[in-house]
Parts: structure tokens; sequence; C-alpha cells
């Protein structure tokens, strides 16, 4: 009858302390809040257990921290055995994953979900020896938190898509000691995560303590508290892990956890420290075609006998992860980096091309240029020798007798003799040197332009051809009376024995061979009389040629 009565009064303290129903607490309504023992700051009742439930959105955790703790004390052995605090998380599958359980007076740390819904569980036996109960906080946690610090030269602490590359600070140059990193790599919820380590260089040391520094990695989130998530930590060199599975490390979820912690003693020997690839991952059902790249697996061995083999997945990865240079597929699986162009053969291939077009270019400027000299130096040399054959055949003019046999005209000063056909009794002579020149110019032109073209060297013919069509009407030949042999003082026309010519004038060498022909001119406009090149008036019947 009193046992009945106890457990009568136990359970009516229960309810009047509200531990009769479950509390329930959702994200979606308040991200944070505080939530306490029953009447607590007094002492608590005994025989009391508490249910208090927790849920967030899917990729939330929970973070719960002890603001005021106060229960009994458990064994020596340090084991809750009778008031105590149970937590929870639960997973998709609705199992229950304990986190700690903690009793006494000291207050414990803060405690992180590995999920979005957690449980936790206060129970009290039947003795009350007083202690006051607990005070606690609990927040909502976005799915980017990690329970670790991170330094500015990080980089990115969240890392999502089909793969990337994740080094330490400073990488490839040696790494400060004391520095701290964490990164959470997450891809889709039906693929997994594949850790290739690529370089090592941390310390010597083969024991990984905080010292040396290390490399741990875990699977999905990160907890301070549970040990059991962590999958690997790396320190010290590469050829340390002889092993080829332990660089090649595979998540068993959709998120994974990296820590870089760069130790308490200075970096004297310039470590590098590490770089690592991470690759989006799944293996295909047998007759499941992969829509990207997949890795050709197989078997790897060590020996040579062959006890020391590993079978290779056949991993289907994105195709845009294949020939970068990174191990994507299996460490031992180097089938994305197959057929390939290597850089200096891609360099080649860039290369080749490029010069070969600027080669063309340089090429197609300088025979521009060359042709551009050239014809400059012909036209220059051109002009030249039409001014040399001008000025030869000027100088032929010159030397000429028949500068003396044109009547009219003399080298030196005019001479005169006594006439009557003037008002001073004289036939005046006009014209001097320079005149005449020109008029035996104006006459060579009309020749080259009309007779023995064969004889002139086309750069003559084509200069006086232009200055001939040049003028409007070919230039015509200067008519002079000539003084007949009548006697002095008489103006008729008649032959001409050329007495009154200065025989001086008229000595000079003959003219060359090549020479053209001379042409009779008449000696005066509607006169039949001609004068030849040796100064003889000749009559104007051709066809005897006779002298008159």
């Amino acid at each position: 009858m009193m046992y009945i009565l106890v457990v009568w009064c136990s359970f009516m303290v229960y309810v009047a302390n509200g531990c009769q129903d479950e509390h329930y607490y959702s994200g979606e309504s308040r991200t944070a809040g505080y939530f306490w023992s029953p009447d607590f700051d007094k002492p608590y009742p005994p025989l009391v257990k508490c249910r208090f439930f927790f849920e967030g959105s899917k990729d939330e955790r929970i973070r719960f921290t002890f603001n005021d703790f106060d229960l009994e004390n458990g064994t020596k052995e340090g084991q809750c055995v009778k008031d105590y605090v149970d937590i929870y998380s639960i997973d998709d599958t609705d199992f229950k994953n304990p986190l700690i359980r903690v009793c006494g007076n000291n207050k414990p740390n803060p405690v992180v979900t590995l999920h979005s819904r957690a449980e936790i569980v206060f129970t009290a036996d039947r003795y009350s020896n007083g202690q006051k109960g607990f005070h606690m906080k609990y927040e909502f946690l976005d799915e980017r938190w990690s329970p670790f610090t991170s330094d500015q030269r990080c980089g990115s602490t969240y890392l999502n898509g089909r793969g990337g590359v994740i080094a330490s600070p400073g990488y490839p140059f040696a790494y400060d000691e004391g520095t701290e990193c964490s990164w959470m790599i997450r891809v889709e919820e039906d693929k997994t995560i594949l850790l290739n380590i690529v370089e090592l260089d941390i310390g010597v040391e083969v024991h990984c303590d905080r010292s040396a520094g290390y490399l741990d990695i875990y699977n999905g989130f990160a907890s301070l508290t549970r040990q059991s998530d962590l999958v690997q930590r790396f320190c010290g060199q590469t050829i340390y892990y002889k092993g080829v599975k332990d660089l090649s490390i595979r998540s068993k979820s959709f998120r994974m956890t990296l820590r870089w912690f760069g130790g308490r003693i200075p970096n004297l020997k310039g470590s590098t420290g590490f770089k690592l690839s991470w690759t989006e991952v799944y293996i295909p059902q047998k007759g499941e075609l992969c829509p990207g790249f997949q890795c050709r697996g197989g078997k790897s061995c060590a020996d040579s006998v062959g006890l020391l083999c590993r079978n290779l997945p056949e991993y289907c990865i994105d195709e845009t992860l294949t020939c970068n240079d990174l191990p994507n597929c299996d460490i031992l699986d180097q089938s994305d980096e197959a057929h390939c162009l290597t850089p200096l053969l891609l360099a080649i291939c860039i290369i080749l091309p490029l010069l070969a077009v600027v080669g063309l270019i340089v090429a197609i400027c300088i025979f521009r240029r060359k042709r551009r000299h050239r014809n400059t130096t012909h036209k220059t040399e051109s002009k030249k020798v039409k001014e040399r054959d001008r000025t030869l055949e000027l100088e032929k003019l010159d030397t000429s007798p028949r500068l003396t046999a044109r009547p009219g005209e003399q080298y030196s000063k005019p001479i005169r003799k006594k006439s009557s056909c003037s008002p001073n009794g004289d036939t005046e002579r006009k014209g001097s040197n320079s005149s005449l020149r020109k008029s035996l110019t104006n006459e060579l032109n009309v020749k080259f332009t009309h007779t023995n073209r064969h004889t002139i060297s086309p750069s003559i013919k084509t200069s006086h051809k232009k200055d001939y069509k040049k003028s409007p009407d070919p230039p015509m030949y200067n008519y002079h009376p000539v003084p007949t042999s009548n006697g002095p003082g008489s103006c008729g026309i008649g032959p001409y024995d050329g007495s009154d010519v200065d025989q001086d004038l008229v000595d000079f060498p003959p003219p060359p061979l090549d020479y053209p022909p001379p042409i009779d001119y008449p000696t005066s406009p509607g006169s039949h009389t001609y004068v030849n090149k040796n100064a003889q008036v000749i009559s104007p019947n051709k066809s005897n040629h006779s002298i008159v």
C-alpha cells in the first residue's frame, strides 16, 4: 500500500512539473531558443523522465549549449547511472545515434548533432539530493557552419559541384605554423566523394600530433564529440603511406569535412603542406550507362606475384574532369588522363601555326618593301637615263655642222651684209645660240615623232612622244629667207653659194654615222629651193638631185 502511494505521488509531481508530455521545437518557427529541466533553479523532483524533440530543415544541424548544469554525480568510474541527460541524433531512417550522456555538476562542452533531428532525454531516479537541474540553449545551424575555425588565407570553406582541388595555405610554398582551415564538400545526394592525395609534405614526424601539424578527413559533418566520424589523419610525407589505398578515400555520404592544422612549432624545414583533388563519383549498376566518363577500373597489384592486389572501382565521373592533369579516378587508375595531349605537344600544336602565320606576314611585308624599293630605283634610273640621252642628243646638236647650215641663225653675233632690202641696206640675220637650240630641239622632237623611231632609245621616244601629245599642234618648221648669189644688195630668191657664211663657224667634225638622216628644208615659204646639211642649195627636182 505504501509503495503504491509513493508511485502515485511521484506521478503527480511529474505531471505538476510539466513532463507529462513531449516537448517539440521546430526550426521553421524559431532558429534558436532555450529549454530547461522541470522546476529549474530549484531541486528537481525524483522519478522524472522528460523528452525534448528538435527538428530543423533538411540540411541543418542543431547545436546545444549548456548554460547551467547541476545533476547528481555518477559513479567513481565516471558512469552516469542515476540522474543524467542523453542527447541523440536521429538520421533519415529514424535511427537514434547516441551522441553523449552527461551528469554531475561540471558544465559540458557544446554538442552539435550530425543530422537535422535530435532528441534529449532527462532522467532522474527516485532519490533527489537537491540538485537544481539544467538550463540549455538550442540553435539550428546552416549546412555551411563548421565547428572549426578558418583563416582568411584558406579561401572558400564551402565547396560543391563536380570536382576541384584543395591545398594548404601558401602551397606550393612553405606553410605558417598555427594556421587552421576547414572545408565542407557537398555533392548530390545520390553521389559520393572521392579524395586523392596528390602531394603530402607535413613535417617529418611519423606520429600525427598538434605539434607538427596534420590533416583530418571526416565523413559527413565533423563533430568535436564523436571521433568515430574521423576517417583518416595525414601527416609526414607521402612515402610514409606504403599502402596506396590510404591515398584514395571515398566518403560514405554526400558530405565530407576536412580540417587542416599547421602545428605549434615553427616550420623550419619549409614543408609545403598538402594538395588533393576531390571528385563527385558514383558506381553505375550493372547494365547502366555512365552519362559522363567511366573509369577503366580493373585490378592493381603491389607485387609481381599478385598477392597484394585490390580491385579498382569503375567510377562514373563528369566528362569535364578528364585531361585536367589531376587524378579524378582512383589514385592507381589513370584512365581519365590517358589519350590526352601533353602540355608540350599542345604548345607545339598552338605555337607552330602561329609562327607560320607570323612568318608569312613578315615575308609578304619584306617582299612588298623590296618591290616598292625596286620600283622606285627603276623609276630613278629611267629618269636618269632619259636625262642622259636627252643631254647627249642636245650635245650632238650643239656640235653638228647643220647649226651653221640653217639660214638666218649663227652661233656668234649676227653677220650683216650690205643689202638694199632693208632700210639700212643690210639683210639682218636674227637669232642667237639659244634661239637656234630651241628651234632645232623642236625640229628634233618632230623628227623623233614621225621618222626613224627605231634608231632612238625607248626612253627618248617615250619622252618626246609625250611632249608631242601634250602640244595642241605639232611644231612647224622655221622658214627663213636665204640670200641668193645675185649679188650684193639683191633680195631675190635664188641659188645660194654660202659665200657670206663664216667658215670658222661651220668647220665642225662630221656627225656620227648613226645620227638620223638629215631633212632638207625649204629656204623660204613657197620657195622651190632647199638647203641640205652641207649648206648647199639644191633644186626642187629631187629625182635627179642636181645642184643648182
